[in-house]
């Protein structure tokens, strides 16, 4: 059974510039856009930083590394920056 995929977004205070997004599950073709959209989201509402917590990441295909170029594209367009928390562990293949 396919884990579901969830995005959480801890939203800055009013102060900081910094969001948290909180991922969980298989980040793929399916699942991507979603990330995107929370981080859009998240800039839209004013941060310039955003910390990607990736350590519930079970499975990254080839869509999750493009939606982590493009997080980052948004956010060097504002002058913003990204970064991981506790990198991935590399899988070859989905766990079944």
């Amino acid at each position: 059974m396919k884990p579901s995929f969830q995005v959480s977004v801890d939203n800055p205070p009013a102060r900081s510039s910094l969001a948290v997004l909180g991922v969980q599950g298989e980040l793929d073709a399916i699942s991507s856009p979603r990330l995107e959209a929370a981080a859009a989201e998240a800039i839209s509402q004013g941060a310039d930083r955003l910390l990607l917590d990736l350590s519930g990441v079970s499975f990254m295909g080839s869509a999750g590394l493009r939606a982590l170029v493009a997080i980052n594209e948004m956010l060097r367009a504002r002058s913003g920056s990204a970064e991981t928390r506790r990198s991935l562990t590399p899988a070859s293949s989905r766990p079944t």
